[in-house]
């Protein structure tokens, strides 16, 4: 229950990250530097596990995940937390492409069904899906240019055909994206970027931007029917230079 977007521009380039959840779950916490051996990490925290579901890292780094429902979803008692992968990707990779090597090489039975989105400032992204079986890529650049990954726990068809929809345009800059990640359907609200349903709602909206010098995350919480933005809450990272 989540939608991710991305942007790349001349110098700077940015994610998008919706953060849907059950109602049942603490809400999400606003960003925080967190130091580690390896560098400072720059992301939002899940109380519940103490992981993310999104951060940066001084590399230029940035990696997100999605619940890849209705994908190896059922819970067993050896599983690990999908946001605490998040964090010790973060620790170690340098680009989006060791990222991917790293997590080549965990044991992934251990965690439940995701999908994982990895940018770096100088290369394509690049995104993986984890159902149970192997790892598969996801190809990023559909016809058209659509810059999305999105899934949802109910009418999954239904809610990916409306957001790929909401989102088809070429021109992908920051201030479009944003207002495609605040737009709430209200004939339907469980179609839309911000969602809301009885057991479930968008819990936050968090973009980044990779600068040259520095990693910027702005985190907005959302509540209230129709769902109404918090005002932001922005954090920021500098990032080793000719490293």
């Amino acid at each position: 229950m989540c939608t991710l977007s991305w942007w790349i521009g001349q110098e700077a380039r940015g994610v998008f990250f919706n953060r849907d959840e059950k109602r049942t779950r603490s809400r999400g916490q606003p960003p925080e530097v967190v130091a580690s051996q390896q560098g400072e990490l720059l992301m939002p925290v899940d109380p519940d596990a103490g992981g993310t579901w999104i951060g940066a890292n001084q590399h230029g780094v940035i990696i997100a995940l999605l619940n890849n429902y209705p994908h190896y979803q059922e819970a067993r008692p050896e599983q690990h937390s999908r946001g605490q992968l998040v964090v010790e990707l973060l620790k170690h990779a340098r680009s989006a492409a060791e990222c991917m090597t790293l997590l080549a090489g965990e044991t992934l039975s251990r965690y439940r069904g995701f999908l994982l989105f990895a940018m770096d400032s100088e290369t394509n992204p690049l995104a993986v899906e984890w159902a149970g079986k192997k790892l598969e890529p996801i190809p990023l650049l559909e016809a058209g240019g659509l810059h999305l990954l999105t899934t949802s726990s109910v009418r999954r068809e239904e809610c990916e055909k409306y957001r790929r929809h909401l989102f088809c345009c070429e021109a992908h800059t920051p201030d479009y994206l944003r207002a495609k990640h605040q737009h709430f359907q209200a004939e339907d609200p469980a179609l839309g970027p911000l969602m809301v349903r009885d057991d479930a709602a968008t819990d936050s909206i968090v973009e980044i931007r990779l600068d040259p010098n520095e990693v910027d995350m702005q985190f907005q919480s959302t509540s209230g029917y129709p769902p109404q933005l918090s005002a932001p809450l922005t954090a920021k990272l500098p990032r080793f230079v000719g490293r």
